[in-house]
Formats: C-alpha cells, structure tokens, sequence
C-alpha cells in the first residue's frame, strides 16, 4: 500500500467489522492490516495499528495493585512495594526474600511473605559463627554493613532507605532537621534551612544572642528565644540600657537650689539659707540665739539682723556703748559711764 494512502487513513477502532466470507478477500484484509502496523500514521493523536497499544492493558489483568505499562510486544505490569510486595507476571505472587538471598549453610533463611526483609536463623546443634554480613545483605552499593552477633544493620547512602537500603527516599524524609528547620533536597543530599534563632548542620545550636554583649552600662543580658532582653541597673534605660535617667528632669530641688544628675540619684545644692534634700527648708539663723545682751533676733532668707537693746551696738549688740567718750561733763566734772547712760 503506498504511503499517501495510507496517511489518508487516520486509524481509529473499526465501529463497523466487514465480514467476509471469501478466503481471498480474508487474506487481502489482513495483508492490509500488516501494512497498517508496518508502517504506522506519525501523528500525535494517531494510535498504533487499527486497534492501538491501549488495547494490551484492557486484556492485561495486573493483580493486587499493580500498575500496567503499555510496550511495542504487549504489556508489563509493575508491581507494588508497599504495604507489600508483590511479584510475577500479573504480581500475582507474594514476596519470599528467601528466593533471592543465599543464607550460610550453618544457617535456615527465615522470612515473611511479601516483605523484603529475611533472617539467617542458626540451625539447632550447629556452632553458627558465620557474620551475618558475610552474604551481601545491604542492597545499594557501597552501604556499610554491621553485625551485632545477632542481626545485620544497613547505613544507607543519602536517598535510600529500609533494611536492606531497598527503598528509594527523599533524604529529607526522616525529618533530620531539628527546630522546625526547612529541609532542602540537594545533589549530594540535603540542607536545613534554619528558623531564626538556631544555627548548626542541622539546625540544631540556640544562638547565643547575648554573646555579642548588646546590653550596656553593666545591664544584665537573658537570653531568649528569637530575642534577647537587658535587664538595666538602676539610673539607665531604653532597649540596651543606653538612656542614663535624668533625676533632675522633675525639678526636685526648691528655693533656687542646683540638682546634679547623679547614677541613680540626684543631689541639691541649696542657696544661701535653705537645707533639706530638696533645699526645702529654711534655715531659723536665730535659733542659735546670736544675738547678746538681751537683743531681739530678726530671721531673714540667709541671715538674721539684732535689734540692740539702749546702750549696746554692734552686730550681735556685743559692744557697749561708753556713752562717756562724747566727754558730756563740764567744768572739771567726772564722767561715769552707766548702763544706757
């Protein structure tokens, strides 16, 4: 059959079989077929043959889950592996691992249909002093096999995992970041990507906020996780410590007293007159009783005044006034100085 005409066929499942009776029309229908397969339409949405591949999978029965793959001879099922592990043409059968693996002959292979995992079971009376790594049990090359003296244990490589390293995995899939790290699938593995907070392979390490020293002026730094808080001695302020309080800022100090900003305190010093912590009290300068010779004391802000009774004077009315030395007495007389006269 030529090409163009058959280009022309788009091959679709025949709704209307022709039957014929005929042998020699028979045999030309079926040459004509076994040119169809030959040389089949290269379209996308063409189908091989008159019946097409989808039809291997509608006969084809695969079992227990398993999964049917369309090929150029037929069909192939693939079988599941979990929960558990099927085989056979059809997966029809379960799992023995013991068909596939040899035990020492001191040994009996013992195993549990449709899973992967088996053991070397020492015969009774034998002396079993084979190492159970001795027959290759890991799957995936280059696994490291160790023998306890009772079992095998596998250390797979990176995305492989089970007991013998059978199964493919996610490297990530054993969650090996701590702290609600981000895993990462990479090429030769796998990366954590950490929380704010933590640090480490694995994300495993709180990072020590305080150790840069953050808090000042000898403030105490407790460290917390995503944050860290300083604990301020007294006189300073603000997130780090760094604002020293300013005690003045109230105007503590009264009468025109000077405040001195102080650590955690404040001085005052007064004006002339006035004590007390806050220069808020007057000084009394009589209640010392300055003032002699019986003088009355007048308290003023920052000093005191003595009204002198006659015949006295000076600042605390101390001095005596000689009211002789103005020489009052005439014509030889004698002057006697007197109280007040």
């Amino acid at each position: 059959m030529h090409m163009d005409s058959l280009a022309k066929l788009h091959l679709t499942t025949i709704t209307n079989p022709i039957i014929i009776k005929e042998e020699a029309y028979t045999y030309l229908f079926r040459t004509f077929l076994k040119d169809v397969l030959r040389y089949p339409d290269q379209r996308p949405d063409s189908t091989l043959g008159c019946f097409g591949q989808a039809q291997n999978c509608l006969s084809a029965s695969c079992l227990n889950g398993g999964t049917c793959q369309e090929t150029l001879n037929g069909s192939t099922c693939h079988c599941p592996t979990q929960p558990l592990v099927f085989t056979g043409q059809h997966c029809e059968v379960l799992y023995d691992a013991c068909t596939e693996f040899d035990c020492p002959k001191t040994h009996t292979c013992q195993a549990k249909l449709g899973y992967p995992e088996y053991q070397c079971l020492c015969q009774s009376g034998t002396n079993c002093t084979t190492n159970n790594c001795d027959n290759n049990p890991c799957l995936f090359p280059n696994t490291q096999c160790s023998d306890d003296g009772e079992a095998f244990t596998c250390k797979c490589q990176n995305g492989y995992g089970g007991l013998k390293c059978q199964e493919k995995v996610s490297p990530c899939a054993q969650n090996p970041c701590d702290n609600s790290a981000q895993c990462v699938e990479t090429v030769d593995g796998y990366t954590c990507v950490c929380q704010t907070g933590y640090t480490g392979q694995h994300c495993e390490t709180v990072i020590n906020k305080c150790t840069s020293n953050p808090c000042q002026n000898e403030a105490i730094c407790v460290d917390k996780l995503n944050k860290y808080m300083c604990f301020c001695v007294p006189g300073f302020q603000g997130h780090h410590c760094e604002i020293d309080i300013n005690e003045c800022a109230s105007a503590p100090c009264q009468n025109n007293g000077t405040c001195l900003n102080l650590m955690d305190q404040y001085a005052c010093e007064c004006a002339t007159g006035y004590t007390g912590v806050n220069c808020d009290i007057e000084i009394d300068e009589c209640q010392s009783n300055p003032c002699q010779n019986g003088a009355t004391c007048r308290d003023y802000v920052g000093y005191f005044l003595c009204e002198c009774p006659a015949g006295y004077a000076g600042e605390v009315c101390q001095q005596d006034i000689d009211e002789c030395q103005s020489q009052p007495c005439l014509n030889g007389g004698v002057c006697l100085d007197a109280l007040n006269r």
